[in-house]
């Protein structure tokens, strides 16, 4: 089906199904969000002297801080002004090539999996500037963290609801947010004992031992100036309190999998695995899926706890200091604290399996990831393709051309069209008139809206008094006129007046 629609999307992993599925049911045309940087981005940034401006703490500031502090001020300007020039070489061109982006390409919508960082904050709202709507695809459960809390794309698509309700308590409107499930999570299903015995073979796991997953939390505020691994080390050493004191402790394998986040950690869990003799794997780039499926048993603190549960193998949350989904109350799995409960948990699952009953587990999951049926990606694709829908039919009506016509008898270039300016709706900051004429009705709009005015006018007696009066009038005919011959985006205007 042929749409005509351009979708700026962040190249992540996790939209890549939904880009697929949008791909295949219809004509699109994606711009990744890197490339567009590379084509639009320049060397400097417009505006440089605003940011090269020192900022001076006035004295006030320093009142309540030690006074080792305030010995220090001088040290403390530099630092924060060195670090602003830092950010705004960083950023200002990365956001001005997102902004001239937006008025070149006929992007209909802006698809994102973050909206937290400093340029996609940007682009959400130069999305609103030139009326491009943005969604971002959730792509964890939020946690109690300060930066989860505000959606600055116009829709969150998010798993379940108590993603839901948690954006909803931090202050977000109702209508921002659209529960989905995961795309990632559509393929997370149990697998047939011939698929499993070919994935252990292909992962180099022995076919006769017992595997135990563990999936170390990533901490984000990791570590502390004293022992900056402290957090890895306690929930390390519960775990292998566990396997170490199970009776078949030699018949077991550990594959641990690191959060791509921990990759640098490969060395810190490989020494303390080797150090306590036990049969292990390390896995950083393989999707959890495989491992998970070849799994009796699944340790982890994080998310993949709904990700063994869809798989349907049984699972041992990890206590996180964190607030999360994983609330005693209405958690269907066990959640250990201590070494001597990850021993009788670890041994009453590998002997007897999950005392949970399946209809705990479905009410659970459907809490964090909506209905679970496999659809979510097809879910958020149609909701991209609704909103670039009502992006490009919301922005045609904009293009209006007036009804009224009438021959260009004498009075026809000094005349004023009072109907047009009733047309206008809203507070447009740059209106474009094809054949302005004099510009009398250009005139009338700019007193009553106080917007940039342009005007095309093909007569040159015409253009000349137009000149007078409005901000930029150019000589020439509409069919054959390149507005960016003259700097100006074809996307950059509010209104087109055809009268």
């Amino acid at each position: 089906m042929k749409m005509g629609y351009k979708i700026l999307i962040d190249p992540y992993h996790l939209l890549s199904p939904v880009q697929e599925w949008m791909l295949r049911k219809n004509d699109l045309d994606f711009l990744n969000l890197n490339q567009a940087l590379a084509r639009y981005k320049s060397a400097g940034w417009k505006n440089s002297h605003e940011i090269s401006q020192y900022i001076a703490f006035p004295e006030r500031i320093f009142s309540g801080f030690p006074l080792w502090f305030k010995k220090h001020a001088d040290l403390f300007e530099k630092i924060v002004n060195e670090s602003k020039v830092k950010q705004s070489r960083q950023y200002i061109p990365s956001i001005q090539a997102l902004d001239q982006c937006l008025q070149d390409e006929n992007v209909s919508l802006i698809l994102l999996w973050n909206d937290h960082t400093a340029w996609t904050k940007a682009l959400t709202y130069l999305g609103r500037k030139h009326d491009v709507p943005s969604l971002v695809v959730s792509h964890g459960i939020p946690g109690q963290i300060p930066v989860h809390g505000k959606v600055w794309a116009d829709k969150i698509a998010v798993f379940g609801d108590s993603s839901r309700q948690f954006y909803l308590s931090n202050g977000n409107s109702e209508e921002k947010i659209v529960i989905t499930g995961n795309p990632h999570w559509d393929s997370f299903k149990p697998c047939s004992n011939e698929k499993l015995h070919k994935i252990k073979k292909e992962l180099q796991l022995p076919s006769h031992k017992k595997t135990i997953m563990y999936a170390p939390t990533w901490y984000h505020n990791f570590g502390n100036a004293d022992n900056p691994e402290q957090y890895l080390i306690r929930d390390l050493k519960i775990v292998l309190a566990g396997i170490k004191n199970l009776s078949a402790y030699d018949n077991i394998e550990l594959v641990v999998k690191l959060h791509p986040g921990q990759k640098e950690k490969w060395g810190f869990y490989d020494k303390a695995l080797r150090e306590e003799a036990i049969s292990f794997k390390l896995f950083t780039n393989k999707s959890p899926l495989q491992l998970i499926q070849v799994s009796d048993v699944v340790i982890c603190s994080g998310s993949m706890a709904v990700e063994a549960m869809l798989v349907g193998i049984p699972l041992i949350h990890l206590f996180n200091p964190e607030p999360n989904f994983a609330t005693s109350d209405m958690a269907p799995f066990d959640i250990v604290f201590y070494e001597d409960e990850m021993i009788e948990a670890l041994d009453r699952i590998l002997k007897e399996g999950s005392e949970y009953l399946d209809g705990e587990i479905k009410s659970f999951l459907h809490r964090v990831n909506g209905r679970c049926d496999g659809k979510a990606t097809e879910r958020v694709a149609n909701l991209a393709l609704q909103m670039a829908r009502e992006s490009k039919s919301k922005r045609h009506m904009k293009e209006f051309v007036s009804p009224v016509s009438y021959s260009k008898h004498e009075t026809y270039f000094s005349n004023i069209r009072q109907d047009i300016p009733a047309m206008i709706t809203g507070k447009p900051q740059r209106i474009l008139e094809v054949g302005c004429a004099e510009g009398g009705m250009g005139q009338l709009i700019k007193k009553e809206i106080g917007c940039e005015y342009v005007g095309l006018e093909i007569k040159k007696e015409a253009c000349l008094e137009a000149q007078k009066r409005l901000d930029l009038v150019i000589h020439g005919d509409v069919e054959k006129t390149k507005l960016n011959e003259f700097g100006l985006a074809e996307r950059s205007f509010d209104y087109r007046a055809c009268a």
